[in-house]
Formats: C-alpha cells, sequence, structure tokens
C-alpha cells in the first residue's frame, strides 16, 4: 500500500493544469447570408482632371424624338444575327436610344425624317432615311473650347 501511496504522491507532482481553453472562432454565416461588397460609384467625369467645370446637365428630348430612338434601336437589335452581340446591344438598348432622341432633338429632325425613321425595318432602310434627310446642323449654339491651363 505504501507503494502505491508513493506512487499516487509522485504523480500528483507531475501533474499540471489543464490548458486554458482557446476560444473558438463562430461558424461563419452560411452563403446566403453574406453580404455582397458595396459597388464602388465611378468618379464623375471631371474628377481628377483638375477641370473644375461641372458636367453638362441631361438634355430634355422631344417625345417624338424618343420614340424615334426607340424605333431605330429596336431595328438595330432585331436584326442582328449574332446572339453574342445581339446581347451586347440589347444591354446598350436604353443608351443607343438616349443618344438617338438627343441627336433628333438638338438637330431638329423634320417631321418627313422622322416619319421616315419610324416606318424601317432593317438597318440598310435607316441608312437610307439618313442619305434621304441629311441631317440638320445643331440649332444650339456650340460650347466655348475649354482654357488649357498655361494657355491664355
Amino acid at each position: 500500500m505504501r507503494h502505491a501511496f508513493a506512487l499516487i504522491v509522485l504523480a500528483a507532482c507531475e501533474i499540471q493544469p489543464a490548458p486554458k481553453k482557446q476560444a473558438v472562432p463562430p461558424p461563419p454565416p452560411p452563403a446566403a447570408q453574406v453580404e455582397a461588397p458595396k459597388p464602388v460609384e465611378p468618379p464623375p467625369p471631371n474628377a481628377g482632371s483638375g477641370s473644375a467645370l461641372p458636367a453638362p446637365p441631361k438634355l430634355e428630348v422631344t417625345a417624338a424624338c424618343l420614340e424615334v430612338g426607340a424605333k431605330v434601336a429596336s431595328v438595330f437589335i432585331d436584326t442582328e444575327a449574332d446572339p453574342a452581340q445581339r446581347s451586347v446591344k440589347e444591354q446598350e438598348r436604353g443608351n443607343m436610344t438616349r443618344k438617338i432622341a438627343e441627336a433628333c432633338t438638338v438637330q431638329g429632325w423634320s417631321d418627313e425624317a422622322r416619319t421616315c425613321y419610324l416606318g424601317t425595318k432593317t438597318p440598310a432602310e435607316i441608312k437610307a432615311c439618313e442619305t434621304k434627310f441629311p441631317r440638320p446642323r445643331p440649332t444650339q449654339p456650340p460650347r466655348p473650347p475649354s482654357r488649357v491651363e498655361g494657355n491664355p
């Protein structure tokens, strides 16, 4: 029995306290709950260029020109044979419509020209309207050239 007691005392001297438990990080949230990073807003067109000029205001287009823009954009998209190019054009539909409507408004396209464009079904017919009704000069005065630093 002495022997057993000696072993217990000897073993008790070598016993060390258990190491402290380390904190376990919480599991990551399920993929559906992970927030996507917020998109970064692109800088304004004049940011970083050293120019203090504000961006030009959006042009108010006429309803008739907006209709022409939508029609011409549709013709170019609907007649595109390549599916990849058609997809790209479809994504740019709003921009194409807006640019055409702005050109129509600024250049003051005639009723006959707008009617010609509205009756088109192919890009060739659109080209025929362009040659039949050449685009008039803009009705708005051109902007003065911007001053370049260092030049008077």
